[in-house]
Formats: structure tokens, C-alpha cells, sequence
């Protein structure tokens, strides 16, 4: 059993005119979420059956309550830190351009009016949905859809162990790696490996184990150079058990480091992609100091920035606020991860400065 997006669009189109919402959708800029929204409508049309739905003790299994965040209050979301802030409001966002798209849909579909507008309904329907559902690139329509698979729903959130295959007939095989030991448990991955923050704001909890953070270093409009150079959420990572900082992180400060000498940034760059180890780590040697000096500044102001939001956290009562202690303790992992890094950064500015002192001395 698949609920498939492509599918549920593709059997109510021909007896139902969906164009206006479909429109409308677009030119709220979530046209990649079309997808998403006939799950949607899918599950809505569900609900309404009742029993005489298919589909009924699959809906009938699922949470009542979820953490996410478009379900916190106000206290909570003044509470996250400023990468998850901006993921809720953009949910949370999504979820008001879903309702409002139900109005627009039209009368053939015999849509319960109450339903509609109940936020309370709409609003677990959209948890259901995004909590749930994955792409897959859809090879007759040549784009992506959105299926959930109920079957999925058991498999809990790791690192992914499985492969995931479709037969000819639509049908999900979910099989272990064949160069892992039988009989391991099954997991999936609800999220990018490196983004702690999408699994607080989505699905709303908290990964301890998460082996790597994206650094948090942002450029606004990165050049195609930079990208070459590794700029990559996936790439540009802090290690939160050590605090080491991956490859990438060090090539893309130094190139931004060099943008005062232009010819020694040419010259990293192309050492870069003649891939000239030798070249690139003798300039990092000779610029070590200068780098970490410019992420020890990244890094404390992360911290900084985390201070606050736990002395916020402190402030406020908990057991008023139910999604408090899961922020608190998503804080907090983000807190000890940046501290081990700072720790590294501090130990290295430490080291050159000497090194530097006995070389004038």
C-alpha cells in the first residue's frame, strides 16, 4: 500500500478542475510542494470517509500529538536558535498556504466545509503528511513525486542500513545492505545527515548521535569557485564527538581569507583544482593561524548566540511550555558540539602564536 502524489493527481484531474489551486500554490512559491499537497488533500478525503476508508487503520495509527514545529507556541519558537527559527516560520508558512489552497479547490470534490476550516484537522493532516512522506523521481512524468508508505512508518530513524527499490507494479522493497549482518534492525534516515535543525523543526525531536553540523558559515551568493572549493552544507562540517572541521571548511576560509590578495587566492584555487596537494597544504600551513583566528570569531559568536537562547530557555517555565526541554536539550547538543570545536581552534592559535614568536625572536 502506497499513496503516491503523481497517482492521486492523475486520478482527480480528469472529473475535477484543479488548476486554480494549482496556480495558486505557484504563485505562493511552494510549487515544489505541489507534491506534498495532494498527499494532502489525499489524506483529508481519507479522513472524511471515515471507516469506509481504505486507508482507515493506517490513519487510526497515527500520533495524535506531534513536537514539530508549526505545534509550538510562541515562548517555544522564540526559543530556537536562529537556523531552526527560520526553518519553522517557513513551515509553518507552507501549512497556512495549504489551508488556504483547500478553499480554492473546487465543489465537485465534496470537500466536508467544516473540515476545512478546521485548523486543528488541517494542521495534524499536515504533520501526517511531511513527517512521513520522501521524493522519488517519477521516470514516466519525467519529475518528482511524494509517496508515503505506511510500511515505512516502522522503521525508526538512523543511519540508513536499507536499500529502497519499486517493482514493475508500484510495490516498495525494503531490503538490509547486503554487506551488513543479518538480521541487523532496519532503519531509515528522516534527514540530512548534517542539519540537526531539520529534524527538530519537521520532525520534532533529537539526534544526540548525529555524527556531523553543517559549520554554519554562509555566504549569500557563492561563487561558482567557492563551490568548487567544497561550499556545501553536506561538505562544510564541524565533527560534534571531536570537533574536527572537515576539509572543506578549512579550503572554503582560506580562499575567502585570500580575497585580499587576489593572486594567491588564483593560485589556491587552481592548486585546488589541479587537485596539487602539496601546493594547497603548504598554503594552509602558512596561513593556519589566520584560519583558525577567522573561525575561532565564527565560532563564538555561535556560541554567544546559543548563551542567549539558553539563558531564555532558563527564564521560562517548562511545564508550561511542552517542546521546551526538547529545545533545551537540541541547544545544548549544539552548545557541546561548537565548544569541542572551539576548544581545537583555541589549541591551534595557541600553537602558531608560539611557533610565530620564536620565528621573530
Amino acid at each position: 500500500m502506497v499513496i503516491n502524489s503523481q497517482q492521486i493527481q492523475d486520478e482527480l484531474s480528469p472529473d475535477h478542475d484543479l488548476s486554480l489551486a494549482i496556480e495558486y500554490l505557484e504563485s505562493k512559491n511552494v510549487h515544489t510542494q505541489i507534491p506534498q499537497f495532494f498527499l494532502f488533500l489525499k489524506l483529508l478525503m481519507e479522513y472524511t470517509k471515515g471507516s469506509d476508508s481504505a486507508w482507515y487503520s493506517w490513519i487510526q495509527s497515527l500520533p495524535r500529538v506531534f513536537d514539530t514545529a508549526i505545534c509550538m507556541d510562541e515562548v517555544e519558537l522564540e526559543c530556537l536558535l536562529p537556523f531552526a527559527w527560520a526553518l519553522a516560520s517557513v513551515e509553518r508558512l507552507h501549512l497556512e498556504v495549504f489551508q488556504q489552497t483547500l478553499t480554492m479547490l473546487p465543489k465537485t470534490l465534496a470537500l466536508d466545509p467544516e473540515n476545512i476550516q478546521n485548523q486543528e484537522l488541517t494542521t495534524w493532516l499536515f504533520n501526517s503528511v511531511f513527517t512521513r512522506c520522501w521524493r522519488y523521481p517519477d521516470e514516466v512524468n519525467d519529475k518528482e513525486r511524494c509517496d508515503i508508505v505506511p510500511l515505512g512508518d516502522m522503521f525508526n530513524h538512523a543511519p540508513q542500513n536499507m536499500e529502497i527499490d519499486y517493482d514493475y507494479d508500484g510495490n516498495v522493497i525494503f531490503s538490509l545492505r547486503h554487506d551488513l549482518a543479518a538480521n541487523s534492525p532496519l532503519h531509515l534516515s528522516y534527514g540530512l545527515a548534517t542539519n540537526p535543525y531539520r529534524l527538530l523543526v519537521i520532525f520534532g525531536f533529537v539526534d544526540e548521535s548525529q555524527p556531523e553540523l553543517f559549520c554554519q558559515i554562509i555566504a549569500s551568493d557563492p561563487s561558482d569557485k567557492l563551490v568548487e572549493l567544497g561550499y556545501d552544507t553536506k561538505k562544510m562540517v564541524f565533527r560534534t564527538q571531536d570537533g574536527a572541521i572537515s576539509n572543506a571548511v578549512w579550503d572554503v576560509v582560506l580562499y575567502l581569507i585570500l580575497t585580499q590578495v587576489p593572486q594567491l587566492q588564483e593560485g589556491f584555487y587552481q592548486a585546488h583544482v589541479d587537485g596539487d596537494k602539496p601546493r594547497k597544504a603548504t598554503m594552509h600551513a602558512q596561513f593556519r593561524l589566520e584560519e583558525s583566528m577567522f573561525l575561532r570569531n565564527h565560532v563564538q559568536k555561535c556560541l554567544q548566540e546559543i548563551d542567549v537562547i539558553l539563558e531564555k530557555i532558563k527564564s521560562e517555565n517548562e511545564s508550561e511550555h511542552p517542546r521546551l526541554g526538547m529545545i533545551r536539550q537540541h541547544t545544548e547538543f549544539m552548545q557541546r558540539s561548537f565548544r569541542k570545536v572551539q576548544h581545537n581552534l583555541d589549541q591551534t592559535i595557541e600553537s602558531g602564536m608560539e611557533q610565530r614568536r620564536r620565528i621573530h625572536s
